[in-house]
């Protein structure tokens, strides 16, 4: 009966690793105990992440450093833009809007016969 729930606690509740407990080998906490809630996709991606990183290839880490900084940034930014974007749609609509009535309102004056219309021009015949 305790056992099960020894398990339970070790596995759930601290997360060590059990072969570590009874053998002393190996790590003392099981892999990705910080990860495990994560879907497999991400645990694996996150797993080759951590080799480029604890590899000692100067060039790989500050290559990933840089386009983890770059992703994280444009997510946190991300808000931001989509907020400047609707504004930007709104302003486009309002300049439309303002070049029809302006288009609208040349022709009208196009079609309008001038202040003092044919009389002047008969007048001054």
């Amino acid at each position: 009966m305790l056992e099960p729930l020894l398990d339970w606690v070790i596995h759930q509740r601290v997360d060590l690793n059990l072969h570590w407990l009874l053998t002393g080998e190996g790590e003392i906490y099981n892999k990705d105990r910080a990860n495990r809630d994560l879907p497999a996709e991400v645990q694996e991606l996150l797993e080759e992440a951590k080799k480029v990183l604890i590899s000692g290839n100067q060039r790989a880490y500050d290559a990933l450093k840089s386009n983890i900084q770059f992703f994280a940034e444009a997510l946190d930014t991300e808000p931001e833009r989509n907020e400047l974007k609707d504004r930007l749609m709104v302003l486009e609509d309002k300049v439309d809007r303002l070049m029809e009535g302006r288009a609208a309102s040349k022709k009208q004056d196009k079609e309008k016969p001038p202040p003092g219309g044919e009389s002047q021009k008969r007048g001054v015949m």
